[in-house]
This record gives C-alpha cells, structure tokens and sequence, in this order.
C-alpha cells in the first residue's frame, strides 16, 4: 500500500490528475478484499492492483474516463459469467468500487498521500477516509488526530481494525506491520533483515556494536540501534506484537537477551543455537525463575528444519517459521 500513496504523491507533485480506485465493498466472491485499491492517471494504471484480470481492465478505463470528466463515482461490478451486465468472470459475486478523482490542484489531496506514504513507510498505522458524498476526505494518526482534511463527526465508528462503510465514508486503516526486531547485526541478520522487510515485517535491527548498529548495512530496516544487551528497555519499548529473533555475536549475550524478552509478553521469540546450547540456556533460564511454559514457547533451536548451513540458508528457514507464526497468530485472532 505505501508504494500506492508514494506513487500518487509523485504524480500530484508533477501536477498530474489521478484517480484513486479503491474496492469499499461487495458480496460473494471476489479477487480482492475491501482497501484493495490502484491509481490510474490519463495514460493507465501507475501502481496498486484490484485484483487483476477484467474488473481491473474496465476500471482502468473508467478511471482514465473519469479523469477526463473530472468526477467520482461508485460502480457494482457483477462477477458473473452469465450476467448479461457481467465481466466474463467465475467469482460469482459482486465487488463495488470507489473512483475517486484526484486533482493535482487540490492541497489537500497531495497533503493526503503524502503523510498515508510516510505513515505507512514509518509504520505508524492510521486511516484514510474517503468520501462517498460531498464531504471532504481525512486521514487520522492511529491516537484518532487528524492530519489531512476534515475530520467527520462519527470518527470513531469509521477507525476500526477492517474497513469500514457508511451512506457516507469508507475508511480503510493503514496497517502496521508486526515489527521484527533481530538482536546482533551480524550476517545472519544482513541476510534476515531484506527477507523480512519483503514479507511485510517491520524490521529493526540492535547491536550493541557501532559497526553493526549501521543502518548503511541495513537499507531493509524501519530502524537500527545501538543499544546495551543488559538494558534493552533503554533503548527499545517491547510491544505485545512484537517478533523477536536472538542472534548475537555470543552465547552470553544470547542468554541475556532471552531472558529479558521472557519478562515480556511477545509475538514470537526466537534464538539461534545447537542442541547442547538449547538445554544449558533452558537450564539457567529456568534457575532465573522463568516459568517452563515460556521457556518452551522460545523457538530454540530458531527456523524451520531445511538443514540450513550458510547465513543466507539459515535467514530463510528463519523467515520461513517467523511467517508460519505470523499466519497462525492471525488465524486465531481473525477466524481467517
């Protein structure tokens, strides 16, 4: 999504119309959920996708359409291959879709994308809201505060964790990326940190090592830090949500690690070790009064069994049970 808002800020900055084409609905089956959404300029689609296929070509030329009438639109868009007013297409639902027309001119507009693409680079979260009547648009910081455009009297209903539609708004959230916080900047974390940014972790990297604390070394990561491993909390807030992965430069310090991270409640913990590691550090975790059900909860040894060998071998496996996890927490929580 940020590649979306990025994109459109760059074209309004180059005083080119746009329309912003978002799915705010529907029923049945259909190629993309609601929030889905594209931008089309006068010569085609710039970025973004609906979901492919002839929903997405006709609206391509709808957009292209509306940019020359300089209006907004709702369509139904019937997905059904015996429909006579149909796309051809076997979901067999239906999908509505919101065109936006966005004119370069318009202030308030370039304010919007351009603060969505820095809330979402940032990992900040938040909500665009569009109007689907005369009001005027907003986008809202994740505390509700508003950054651009107006705020709508009935705020709090349209900021919920899915979208949300009204005779009026459709608010869609700008969703936070689990933050994947990797301790030691060596090189199984040079190899880790680009697979994660690329699978929708938020990665931050801590070293308590200047030269490994470089973000240089790390272009993939929201953040890098230099921080003391006796006193992460200094230097780092642990959320709830967070996604842990131990692999210092020492087993003390994997140790030390570990054992601050298990006075919090994480996503997921995981560190780097053999078999003969595993037991001793269980061993002294358990002497610290780190209760059994959490100390099994640890991935240790950390990844999937692929009989990784090579930095790049073993930051894969990780990736790979890091997003096992992520699916199965989700699935808990959402039924979905």
């Amino acid at each position: 999504m940020s590649a979306v808002f990025e994109r459109a800020a760059s074209v309004l900055d180059e005083m080119h119309d746009i329309v912003l084409v978002t799915v705010v609905g529907g029923a049945g089956s259909a190629p993309r959920k609601a929030g889905s959404c594209m931008i089309v300029n006068a010569e085609g689609r710039l970025t973004g996708t609906i979901g492919g296929g002839s929903i997405e070509f006709q609206s391509e030329k709808k957009a292209r359409e509306l940019i020359g009438r300089k209006a907004s639109f709702l369509y139904p868009f019937v997905l059904n291959e015996n429909a006579t007013d149909g796309l051809g297409m076997m979901c067999g639902g239906t999908a509505d879709v919101w065109f936006q027309y966005v004119p370069a001119a318009d202030g308030t507009w370039r304010e919007i994308m351009q603060k969505a693409a820095q809330a979402i680079a940032g990992n900040q979260g938040g909500w665009l809201i569009l109007s689907l009547s005369e009001a005027s648009p907003c986008l809202v910081s994740s505390k509700k505060e508003l950054l651009a455009g107006e705020m709508p009297a009935d705020i709090d209903a349209l900021c919920a964790s899915t979208c949300v539609r009204t005779d009026e708004f459709f608010s869609m959230p700008l969703a936070k990326k689990e933050r994947a916080i990797v301790f030691g900047g060596g090189h199984i974390s040079q190899a880790l940190v680009p697979i994660l940014a690329s699978v929708d972790f938020y990665p931050v990297v801590f070293d308590n090592r200047p030269e490994y604390a470089d973000p240089a070394l790390f272009p993939c990561a929201g953040r890098t830090i230099l921080g003391d491993y006796l006193a992460i909390t200094d230097s780092l807030e642990l959320e709830p949500d967070d996604f842990a992965v131990i692999v210092t430069q020492g087993h003390t310090f994997d140790y030390e690690v570990q054992e601050q991270l298990l006075h919090h409640d994480l996503a997921y913990i995981g560190a780097i070790g053999s078999a003969r590691k595993t037991r001793v550090v269980r061993e002294r975790l358990r002497e610290a009064g780190i209760s059994e059900e959490k100390i099994t909860a640890v991935h240790m040894p950390v990844g999937t069994q692929i009989g990784a060998v090579t930095p790049a071998e073993i930051a894969i496996s990780i990736a790979g049970e890091m997003i096992a996890a992520r699916a199965e927490q989700r699935v808990a929580s959402t039924g979905k």
